[in-house]
């Protein structure tokens, strides 16, 4: 799943809010005395602070999440299951809504399938996006001007885990850590809680959360079709 996934789950919230999404975020000013357009215009790991503004800020709509189908309060805890494009995305926002956020991969580095080296890529040395910057880059974190409109697999690795860095999101993942089983505490009562067990370096651990999100990508485990009868070929599956 691309970054892009961010700006569909952008959508889809605002959506089921009948809220309307603004299309850009506000340009951000040049510093005071700037003398040229270069100071204007800083780069990736400085054009957004750092800063998590308040939940109402009008300016971050992804950053209003509301649990539409129950009418929970923001504030809770969360479990996030996978740390590439959507995990990382859906750590951020929840963190700046007030969950108390905890994220798992079964890598040793964020990225998902743009990591290719992790255990679930299905990346090769040549792959690029197949869209462009603009509808690829998270809307408050834009890719540099000087890369190339359909980045590298490379560069796209390095993006996730500069995101990562600049939202200081690592300290929220476990990494090396595969979730087994996430199960309600009452599958009766639609504002259950859920029990996540995963299996990490230090053995296994129970965490009870109020949201789990599911970001562990469709693309890295195949799914072979069980049909009848007999076949003598070679049987192979594009991921």
């Amino acid at each position: 799943v691309s970054p892009g996934g961010a700006v569909l789950h952008e959508h889809l919230v605002a959506a089921l809010h009948d809220e309307p999404r603004r299309a850009e975020p506000a340009p951000v000013p040049a510093a005071s005395g700037a003398g040229n357009e270069a100071d204007a215009t800083p780069s990736m790991s400085a054009k957004h602070d750092t800063t998590v503004p308040p939940v109402d800020d009008p300016v971050r709509g992804a950053q209003r999440l509301r649990m539409h189908s129950t009418n929970r309060p923001l504030a809770g805890t969360a479990a996030v299951v996978g740390a590439g494009g959507l995990g990382l995305a859906a750590i951020k926002n929840r963190l700046a809504a007030g969950f108390d956020v905890t994220g798992y991969d079964l890598a040793d580095e964020v990225g998902g399938n743009w990591y290719i080296d992790g255990p679930t890529s299905r990346v090769y040395q040549s792959t690029h996006t197949i869209s462009t910057k603009p509808f690829t880059q998270y809307p408050d974190f834009p890719m540099p001007d000087e890369w190339p409109d359909y980045p590298h697999n490379s560069q796209m690795g390095e993006y996730l885990r500069r995101y990562a860095d600049h939202f200081d999101l690592r300290r929220r993942i476990e990494m090396r850590t595969q979730v087994t089983r996430v199960e309600p505490v009452d599958a009766a009562d639609p504002r259950t809680a859920w029990d996540v067990t995963a299996v990490g370096p230090t053995g296994t651990r129970a965490l009870r959360v109020d949201t789990v999100v599911i970001a562990n990508g469709h693309n890295w485990r195949p799914k072979v079709p069980d049909i009848p009868g007999e076949f003598d070929g070679e049987v192979m599956h594009s991921a």
